[in-house]
């Protein structure tokens, strides 16, 4: 990382243990979980599709990542792969600018004044799954709507300096609609953020930079003791020390 710090954007509002583990060079107790891995091999896929490849390319590109795991469990994967591509087909005339690695060198981005630790500039940095000429979307392999996926997004706006409205697609949700009080049809696999909500998202996505970055510093010189988090379940940190759950 060089002259500066760079914290990927999922990391803002999680583990500060975690993200102080990983700075500080400490190995994972335990290999990526299920859902990790799940997660990044649909991705690789979305990206390959995405950019033109056929699915039975794209799904070669994407075991690459892990054989082993590809292999057990492909029906897993196939299920994932199946809502991307119906996604695709309710979606016909997505006008992309962009994708994935293409941009990867305009998403940094430091809120406010440069922000120091242990000497070093922080930034923060990511990529957003897809971008259109109006909006930025990012696939997410479960069903779990978080508002620190709308911070993401919002967070992925910033970086490119544009005002476009934001959408986020659940791809282990049930693809059908509701029906809203007041009449309005949502889609059950969708979060869709108008471009005021992504104004609104922006200012407390950058009170949660700034609230995360000042953890990170008081803790620096001591990693905090362990805390039960949501955010276990994933941590590849999880088992050390007696942190996290099995």
């Amino acid at each position: 990382m060089g002259d500066r710090i760079e914290l990927h954007v999922t990391e803002i509002g999680g583990c500060v243990r975690r993200t102080l583990l990983k700075l500080q060079g400490v190995e994972p107790s335990d290999p990526p979980g299920y859902y990790s891995l799940l997660g990044t091999i649909v991705h690789k896929v979305a990206e390959g599709v995405l950019k033109g490849d056929s699915v039975p390319i794209a799904m070669e590109g994407a075991r690459e990542v892990n054989m082993d795991f590809y292999d057990e469990y492909k029906p897993q994967i196939m299920e994932k792969v199946e809502k991307l591509l119906e996604w695709l087909d309710e979606n016909p005339n997505l006008e992309v600018v962009s994708i994935e690695e293409t941009v990867k060198e305009q998403m940094f981005y430091s809120p406010g004044d440069p922000v120091m630790l242990d000497g070093k500039e922080v930034w923060i940095t990511g990529t957003p799954d897809l971008i259109t000429e109006s909006e930025v979307i990012d696939f997410k392999s479960g069903k779990t709507r978080s508002k620190k996926h709308c911070w993401q997004v919002s967070a992925y706006n910033a970086m490119l300096e544009s005002n476009k409205t934001g959408r986020v697609v659940y791809l282990g949700a049930e693809f059908d609609t509701k029906t809203l009080k007041n009449g309005k049809v949502r889609k059950k696999h969708e979060r869709v953020l108008s471009v005021e909500k992504m104004g609104e998202y922006r200012e407390e996505w950058e009170k949660e930079v700034g609230d995360y970055i000042d953890a990170l510093i008081s803790a620096w010189d001591e990693i905090p003791d362990p805390q039960d988090c949501s955010d276990c379940f994933f941590c590849p940190y999880r088992t050390m020390d007696g942190c996290g759950q099995e």
